[in-house]
């Protein structure tokens, strides 16, 4: 159906603004956790630990051709790995950000719409008590970075046939002070426990293959409605031990029953 092409066209998106955000910030990779490499999401959980075993046993790898001795990782992920890591020592090469003007020299922005005006018109829009609003789809967004320390975004979003803007959000991540692993205050998603625990990033679609079900807490920079979560979250490491704490309130559209209890909860967008 519709929904679920603009579902799986949902998750591509975000799965590609993760990757992006990725290849701009690259792990080194004598240094990153089995969790970090577990955001790569060609990378099964056999392989990060084979990636970190190795890394362990013969003390880092010197170069990225060391890949070929990791006997799990197939040709595929050999190819695309060097697109989101490197081979850096642990003290001349990890990435540090030591003063906000370090993180603001290397700032990025990016704003991107996209604009639908379709050529046929729908019956809501040719009776009289039809669609209240033109026949024009909107969304925008803007994107601010600094390293991969820093993420901000706003995004507005107005359906064919509403009025005014119908959906709107935005948020501030900071990733990677210290202990504070992922602080993100606005709108985000969470998962934990293989996505049995919680998992608001849930998909049915083609989409879903490309979803790691235990990513914790991350940013919401698509577009979708309603699989995010709104307020604030945050998690702390320490070592392998990573504690995360998070608070949502958001309003939800439904139907009623003449007594006013939820009839069913309305995921069209309208």
């Amino acid at each position: 159906s519709s929904d679920d092409e603009e579902s799986d066209h949902e998750a591509w998106l975000d799965r590609m603004e993760d990757l992006q955000q990725m290849h701009l910030a690259p792990l080194n990779i004598n240094t990153a956790s089995k969790h970090d490499l577990l955001a790569l999401p060609f990378l099964t959980e056999r392989q990060a630990s084979d990636i970190r075993d190795y890394i362990e046993k013969y003390h880092g790898m010197r170069t990225l051709y060391e890949l070929v001795l990791v006997p799990s990782l197939h040709v595929f992920e050999r190819r695309i790995l060097p697109l989101f890591v490197y081979a850096g020592t642990t003290e001349e090469f990890q990435p540090k950000v030591s003063t906000l003007k370090q993180m603001l020299d290397a700032q990025r922005h990016e704003w991107t719409t996209r604009i639908d005006l379709p050529l046929y018109h729908r019956k809501g829009f040719l009776v009289e008590d039809g669609y209240l609003g033109a026949r024009l789809y909107n969304r925008t967004r803007y994107a601010f970075s600094a390293t991969h320390h820093l993420h901000a975004s706003l995004r507005m979003e107005r359906d064919a046939g509403e009025r005014g803007i119908d959906s709107y959000g935005g948020q501030v991540m900071l990733k990677d002070f210290g202990h504070l692993e992922t602080l993100v205050v606005g709108d985000f998603k969470a998962s934990f426990g293989e996505g049995l625990v919680l998992n608001k990033s849930f998909s049915m679609g083609k989409g879903s293959l490309l979803t790691q079900a235990s990513q914790g807490i991350k940013a919401h920079t698509g577009f979708d409605e309603h699989q995010f979560l709104r307020g604030a979250g945050v998690t702390l490491r320490w070592g392998d031990v990573h504690l995360s704490t998070f608070a949502s309130h958001r309003r939800w559209d439904a139907t009623l029953h003449d007594d006013h209890t939820v009839k069913s909860l309305i995921t069209s967008g309208y």
